[in-house]
């Protein structure tokens, strides 16, 4: 099982330490469109859909995760 270091409600705030507010999209409008994949088979719903700009910030998104 995945080890959880605190609520997932923390994960977004956490993120946008990694890679600044404006790169951390939560708002649910903004969300939709990353809802389902390419060929809308696989759905879900993103807790946040973030931009990271560089694979310093992509290596810590994943370790956030």
């Amino acid at each position: 099982m995945p080890r959880v270091d605190g609520p997932a409600d923390l994960v977004p705030e956490r993120l946008r330490d990694v890679v600044g507010h404006a790169h951390v999209l939560t708002d649910p409008g903004t969300t939709e469109g990353y809802r389902t994949d390419w060929m809308g088979r696989v759905g879900g719903d993103p807790v946040a859909v973030v931009r990271p700009g560089t694979t310093e910030e992509v290596a810590e998104v994943l370790r956030v995760c």
